[in-house]
């Protein structure tokens, strides 16, 4: 017997390594085929969307990520999974505020709720500095300033887990712009 879905997530989970590894053009031709290969489970969509847009956002091909994210929100909701939808969520806030759709960005941010809301971790850190960055952009640099340090406040810049070098990144546009060290 032919296993198509097994075959469609392999090649998501390839498209998904060449993701990491900064290979966007191959991520998105393997999602791409995996797309093509099947399509027959609400899941195996929301994943592949997200997937889509976060290699088409690391890309910085940020309108074109924007539909990805969309329609993995709405499969996300459905199937009523909030942790995945958080995490949908930052992905497209982000996206907008690349593309300085600040009002779009507010609304997603606001639709996810307070950071301290959040669980702790990387993606509350994570709805920090997006909430730090949407402020930065809107030229409220000491809500910027106030944010971004919440979300750094339990992490030691000497052995902060990788995932965090974007906040780290954040913070030091944003005290580059207060003309702080």
């Amino acid at each position: 017997a032919h296993d198509v879905r097994g075959q469609a997530i392999a090649l998501q989970v390839l498209g998904r390594m060449f993701t990491d590894i900064g290979d966007e053009e191959n991520s998105i031709r393997y999602l791409n085929l995996a797309s093509e290969t099947f399509s027959g489970e609400d899941l195996f969509k929301l994943n592949l969307e997200n997937n889509l847009g976060v290699a088409r956002q690391n890309a910085f091909h940020h309108e074109e990520a924007i539909p990805h994210f969309l329609a993995a929100l709405t499969l996300a909701k459905r199937l009523q999974i909030d942790s995945r939808t958080r995490v949908i969520q930052t992905n497209l806030a982000l996206s907008h505020l690349w593309l300085e759709n600040l009002p779009e960005a507010s609304q997603v941010l606001a639709d996810i709720g307070a950071p301290s809301r959040q669980p702790s971790g990387h993606l509350q850190a994570e709805t920090y500095r997006l909430n730090a960055l949407l402020a930065f952009r809107e030229g409220r640099l000491r809500p910027a300033l106030a944010l971004i340090q919440h979300a750094l406040k339990d992490v030691d810049p000497k052995s902060s887990p990788n995932n965090f070098r974007l906040v780290h990144y954040t913070a030091y546009e944003i005290y580059r712009a207060l003309g702080e060290r």
